[in-house]
């Protein structure tokens, strides 16, 4: 790391953590500041910047700028590509076969990572420790990362059951790497999910609703949650 005239380690790299949802966000910046006054920003979602001393992993603590701040959930949602599926007269049969795309759930949230990003030399990923969380950390390194300072660029995974300061600081001296079969495992759980809804969906109204006229103009939904 770069050093500056009184030939402490310089601050101007900064790390990057983006939490699950705010609360959590301002629970990191809490435990990671050491109880310091930290700068809180609002925008499209709350942004808390400070400046200590800290290991990454199993590097040892070195002085940097830390920004911390957080997603509310999936940054994308997966749907159909525009096509004969937009009509509501499509075979339900042709689900299984349409191409799927994934947008923004919105744009304000990744135009946020997009600005947060700029500048900063690592990304610590700090979503909840289950599969869902692991998808989310991707959906999140897949818009930061394009914006890291590309020198040094590095992305982190932090892994925690709690939000107690030592809790966080204990994930913050044992991260690791985003795990892609568990984001995998959700990307194929939605896919079914969504050809199977559709599918399924379209099928009942039309077969429901052509046998039984008080649901005749109902929507007949179908999802595997709905199902035993």
């Amino acid at each position: 790391m770069a050093a500056d005239a009184s030939g402490e380690p310089s601050t101007s790299l900064v790390v990057l953590h983006v939490a699950e949802k705010p609360s959590v966000a301002l629970a990191i910046a809490t435990a990671l500041s050491g109880g310091q006054r930290f700068r809180s920003v609002d925008g499209a979602l709350p942004t808390h910047e400070f400046t200590a001393r800290l290991p990454l992993g199993n590097a040892a603590p070195s002085l940097r700028r830390h920004r911390v701040t957080s997603v509310r959930g999936h940054v994308f949602a997966l749907d159909f590509a525009p096509g004969p599926l937009d009509s509501w007269d499509a075979d339900p049969e042709g689900c299984f076969a349409a191409p799927t795309l994934k947008s923004p759930c919105s744009a304000g949230v990744v135009g946020h990572l997009s600005a947060v990003a700029r500048g900063a030399a690592e990304l610590v990923l700090w979503l909840d420790a289950d599969a869902e969380g692991e998808s989310i950390a991707f959906e999140v390194a897949h818009v930061c990362e394009p914006h890291l300072f590309s020198s040094r660029k590095s992305v982190l995974r932090a892994r925690f059951s709690a939000v107690s300061p030592a809790a966080l600081l204990g994930a913050l001296k044992t991260l690791g790497e985003p795990d892609v079969r568990l984001a995998a495992a959700v990307d194929a759980r939605q896919e079914l999910d969504l050809r199977l809804g559709v599918a399924w969906t379209r099928y009942l109204t039309r077969r429901l609703a052509g046998r039984f006229g008080a649901l005749r103009g109902c929507l007949v939904s179908y999802g595997p949650c709905q199902t035993p």
